[in-house]
């Protein structure tokens, strides 16, 4: 892992929602090439992630953070309660995490995701998730580094620009 210079890890602000859909759409096409259609990879749009995020940061709807360094903001993660419908109230659930394509290997989603596991085990969760697309090795290369491990009792099939792609759930505990 290459270092970077160092980065805060803070609460996203409306303003950041800019930053953070160009970092999702730049993300995405990084990640999915090859594995969602490429005309859907090339129909996302800055403009609506933007929109999007700066609602839910502004609603509250999951917690956003984001890295910010001398490059500016160099990624982003959102959590919050796990959305899965059986879920159990003590269950929380990484919803996203991005970081610059540019900026990867650098050790900016570990630090994302480590604030995220600290708020959540402040917040009382015993325990977390996350999906990924089962096509994203580097990302379920990452998970597993992160201590998730593969929930091999839980997949969904989900319909991407056409193509139908198969997401897994990963899990962790969260020490108290």
């Amino acid at each position: 892992m290459l270092k970077t210079n160092p980065v805060e890890v803070r609460a996203a602000t409306a303003k950041d929602a800019q930053r953070i859909a160009e970092i999702h759409v730049s993300g995405w096409k990084a990640a999915y090439r090859g594995v969602v259609p490429d005309p859907h990879l090339e129909g996302l749009s800055v403009d609506q992630r933007r929109l999007y995020w700066s609602s839910a940061i502004a609603s509250g709807e999951a917690t956003v953070r984001v890295t910010e360094g001398s490059e500016g903001v160099s990624g982003w993660i959102a959590f919050g309660r796990c959305r899965d419908p059986a879920a159990v109230a003590s269950a929380g659930e990484i919803w996203a995490i991005y970081v610059s394509p540019d900026l990867l290997g650098r050790g900016i989603g570990q630090e994302l995701l480590n604030r995220a596991l600290d708020e959540l085990r402040a917040g009382g969760f015993a325990s977390v998730s996350l999906w990924v697309l089962a096509k994203n090795e580097r990302a379920c290369r990452f998970y597993s580094a992160m201590g998730f491990e593969l929930d091999t009792s839980c997949t969904k099939t989900v319909e991407i620009g056409g193509a139908s792609l198969e997401e897994v759930r990963y899990v962790r505990r969260l020490a108290s």
